[in-house]
């Protein structure tokens, strides 16, 4: 199950995260989930704050780039698709991170 988590290129993976690096990616996505969290719950004279539509917009547009992709080996546009990462990202991982992005932006703009 390793060989999904990681992109590859014929049979190499792309790269090897460091255990600091995972850490800050599951810091980061919990800040992420906070900013949801706050946008849900926090309306201030009936309009919500103008920072945390900026955070949450920002949000939006980095799991958007994140589902069209690199255009090679991650997003809905890649090239190499033979790899078991390839195909959980075209059916689970690209779709989720654009359901995420429509989800928060109309969180963060629905007034």
């Amino acid at each position: 199950m390793k060989d999904a988590a990681i992109p590859s290129f014929q049979g190499k993976k792309l790269f090897a995260p460091r255990p600091s690096l995972t850490a800050a990616v599951g810091v980061a996505l919990l800040l992420c989930a906070l900013v949801t969290t706050m946008l849900r719950n926090a309306d201030v004279g009936g309009s919500k704050a103008p920072l945390l539509i900026w955070l949450a917009d920002g949000l939006a547009a980095l799991l958007f780039i994140r589902a069209v992709g690199d255009f090679r080996f991650v997003g809905f546009f890649k090239k190499v698709r033979d790899s078991r990462f390839a195909q959980l990202d075209t059916v689970l991982y690209s779709p989720l991170c654009a359901l995420l992005a429509f989800g928060i932006y109309v969180l963060a703009d629905n007034q």
